[in-house]
């Protein structure tokens, strides 16, 4: 049975922490408070692309730090109506095992140079605005079917405050890119 009053903690902690100005901190800091009830290995923020039925990884975040990435995944038309269909519902998507699902998949082996690419439970939360997905936030568990439902649920009472963030993370994220292209064409 949820827990009323540790749920408000849980949602106070995190909507002040998203708050928070600085991306880098804010998205550390997230991290790092999730750590402590959720069986995490990282966490990833997606950009949804519809024009080109793609989503943009972001950033990566795990013990390590914080890593922006860049990269593409793209989705076929199914996955898009998928994707399109599970903004409307919102919500949290459990993907117990991860060489299950395309996806999931694709998202560990891109992850490799960070952590081990093994088979491992992702927990998606759906960030949508005006009912249209604009992005999404992945958990990256420990092992295979490590994520329960009281996780499911937990995770899904951020969706809005998450949502509110990732304008300020794509900022965040179109400064840094730009800064490595700088140096590249300086440097």
């Amino acid at each position: 049975m949820p827990d009323a009053y540790q749920d408000g903690v849980f949602f106070h902690k995190s909507t002040r922490i998203l708050a928070m100005p600085d991306v880098r901190e804010s998205l550390i800091a997230f991290y790092k408070l999730l750590k402590e009830t959720f069986p995490l290995e990282g966490m990833v923020m997606h950009h949804f692309l519809p024009s080109s039925q793609s989503l943009l990884e972001l950033h990566f975040i795990h013990d390590g730090g914080i890593h922006f990435l860049g990269r593409f995944i793209p989705f076929s038309r199914e996955q898009t109506m998928f994707l399109r269909a599970f903004s409307l519902t919102g919500g949290v998507n459990a993907i117990p095992n991860s060489q299950e699902v395309r996806t999931a998949e694709s998202v560990n082996n891109d992850l490799r140079e960070y952590i081990e690419n093994r088979p491992r439970a992702h927990l998606v939360c759906c960030l949508k605005g005006a009912g249209a997905p604009l992005g999404l936030l992945r958990l990256i568990g420990t092992e295979v079917g490590c994520f329960t439902e009281e996780h499911e649920r937990r995770l899904g009472l951020l969706a809005i405050p998450l949502a509110l963030k990732r304008p300020t993370s794509q900022v965040y994220m179109i400064t840094i890119s730009g800064a490595a292209l700088l140096g590249c064409i300086c440097g």
